[in-house]
């Protein structure tokens, strides 16, 4: 739905339940796995996020659905193998690839 890409590098990776990651600028993202009885719990956590208006609005409140939408999207793929994401290129304003 934007025209913005961000490149990030990878910080730390230990290959089994830690991925950290820089996002939008110095923003680090990291990605942790976890077991809970038989289940996977996955923690995301977005810091280090400017504090000018406009990373406020575009970081913060913009990562905040975005990360909502991919983590549900994943849930999605992985228990039930439906995609949620947008292929129809007719609806340019809601397309996802």
């Amino acid at each position: 739905m934007y025209d913005a890409v961000e490149k990030g590098k990878i910080k730390k990776a230990n290959g089994k339940d830690h991925l950290q990651f820089t996002f939008a600028g110095d923003c680090l993202v990291d990605v942790l796995l976890t077991k809970k009885d038989e289940f996977t719990i996955v923690e995301l956590t977005q810091k280090n996020i400017p504090t000018d208006e406009d990373s406020k609005k575009n970081v913060r409140l913009g990562c905040d659905s975005g990360w909502a939408f991919y983590m549900v999207n994943l849930k999605s793929i992985y228990e039930g193998g439906l995609d949620l994401r947008n292929k129809e290129e007719k609806l340019k304003g809601m397309l996802n690839s």
